[in-house]
C-alpha cells in the first residue's frame, strides 16, 4: 500500500514536471525545457513500464488485462527510446542521418525510427551516426527482440500451466459422473 502511494506521488510529480516544461517548450523552444520534457517523459514512462511488468509477472492467469499490459509496454518502449533519441539530438544534431529527409529529423521521424528499430524492421532510411546513437539503437533492437521472446514465453507458460490443471467447476464434475 505504501509502495502504491509512493509510485503515485512520483508519477504525479513527473507528470507535473513534464507538462510544466513541455508546454512552455512548445511556445518558446528552449533547450533546457526540451531536455526537461524528454527526461520527464522517459522517467514517467519507465515508471509505468515497471508497474505493468510487475503486474504481468505476478498475475497467475492470462486474461485480456495481461495481454493489454504486455502490448502497452511494447508501445511505451518505442516512446521511451524516441525521447532518448531526441535527447541525443539535443547534444548532437547530426547523431542521426537520413537518406530521404534533407532537413534535421523532427520528432515524428524519430518516433518512426524508434518503432522500426524496436520491431527490427529497419528500413535503413534513417541511420545512427554517432557512437551514442549507435549504442542506444543497438540496445533498443535487443530489448525489442528479448521483450517479445520473454513476454510470449511468460504468457504461454502461465496459460499452459493453467490449462493443464484439473478443473474444479460444476461442468467438469458433471462430465465425470455416470448416468
Amino acid at each position: 500500500r505504501g509502495t502504491t502511494r509512493t509510485r503515485l506521488s512520483i508519477a504525479i510529480g513527473l507528470s507535473v514536471v513534464t507538462l510544466g516544461a513541455g508546454i512552455p517548450w512548445l511556445l518558446v523552444s528552449g533547450t533546457w525545457l526540451m531536455l526537461t520534457t524528454f527526461l520527464g517523459l522517459v522517467s514517467f514512462q519507465l515508471l509505468i513500464v515497471v508497474v505493468l511488468l510487475e503486474y504481468i509477472f505476478y498475475e497467475q492467469e492470462v486474461n485480456r488485462s495481461v495481454v493489454y499490459a504486455a502490448l502497452t509496454i511494447y508501445i511505451l518502449l518505442g516512446n521511451i527510446f524516441s525521447a532518448i533519441y531526441n535527447i541525443i539530438q539535443v547534444f548532437d544534431d547530426e547523431a542521426f542521418v537520413s537518406s530521404i529527409f534533407d532537413t534535421p529529423l523532427v520528432w515524428q521521424h524519430v518516433v518512426y525510427f524508434s518503432y522500426a528499430t524496436l520491431s527490427s524492421l529497419g528500413y535503413g532510411d534513417i541511420t545512427p551516426r554517432s557512437a551514442w546513437a549507435q549504442s542506444i539503437v543497438s540496445i533498443e533492437a535487443m530489448i525489442g527482440l528479448l521483450y517479445i521472446a520473454i513476454i510470449i514465453g511468460r504468457l504461454v507458460s502461465v496459460y499452459s500451466t493453467r490449462s493443464a490443471q484439473p478443473r474444479d467447476d460444476a461442468t467438469s464434475n458433471e462430465a465425470n459422473t455416470p448416468n
